[in-house]
């Protein structure tokens, strides 16, 4: 199998608004996207790009994840979270974290 790690020769980004997404939640991802892109354009890694755009669509509560994400029976939102960088085959995962301020990034 071909090893096509490095094989990309431009940055790109791609977020998505989560479960139901709808035109009210666009302002809320095209903010994410831009945050991330303007790390790429500025030399910045592609953790910290991604990171930049998940802590915008987290402290957004018109979007699917953080602030928005969906309530539970008992009224409270409890939240999953998993990054991972290939070059350094780095992994952390967190499962149900209840948020506190911000973003849980």
């Amino acid at each position: 199998m071909k090893d096509n790690v490095g094989t990309f020769s431009s940055p790109a980004i791609v977020c998505h608004g989560g479960a139901g997404h709808s035109a009210k939640d666009q302002p809320g991802v095209d903010a994410a996207v831009e945050a991330g892109w303007g790390i790429l354009q500025s030399g910045g890694t592609a953790l910290d790009a991604a990171l930049a755009s998940v802590v915008i669509m987290e402290d957004d509560p018109a979007l699917n994840a953080g602030t928005g994400g969906r309530i539970r029976s008992d009224g409270s939102l409890q939240l999953d979270a998993a990054v991972m960088t290939l070059i350094t085959a780095a992994f952390f995962g967190s499962k149900s974290i209840a948020p506190a301020g911000s973003s849980c990034v």
